[in-house]
Formats: C-alpha cells, sequence, structure tokens
C-alpha cells in the first residue's frame, strides 16, 4: 500500500492560510485494522471502549 500526502495550495479546500499545515503530511504512526463486515468503528480513537444504551426494553419487547 502506498499512501501519499499532497499539501499543495488548493483554492477550493480551506482554510487558504494558517501555520498549522505548512508542513503537511503524515507525521504520525498510522495504523490499518482489516475488520468483518460487521464492527464497531471507534471514531475519535480516544475511547477505550463501547457503551451500549438500551434505554426502550420491556417485558413484552425482549422476548
Amino acid at each position: 500500500m502506498m499512501v501519499i500526502a499532497d499539501n499543495h495550495l488548493n483554492n477550493n479546500i480551506p482554510p487558504l492560510s494558517g501555520d498549522f499545515n505548512i508542513n503537511g503530511g503524515i507525521y504520525r504512526d498510522v495504523w490499518i485494522s482489516t475488520t468483518g463486515k460487521i464492527h464497531f468503528d471507534k471514531l475519535d480513537g480516544a475511547e477505550t471502549a463501547v457503551y451500549i444504551q438500551t434505554p426502550n426494553v420491556s417485558e413484552k419487547k425482549h422476548r
């Protein structure tokens, strides 16, 4: 797998100024994960667990 990071100016993609993207590129570790078709996606990467709530379960509905 090859990943290319391109930080050329593109007037269609903001921000057009600022000092945080001048030296753009991949500058942190990257992990690639394979998953099954059904999985929980921890989008922010900060959570250590998946929490599931079932607020509408009743004796009649759970059977």
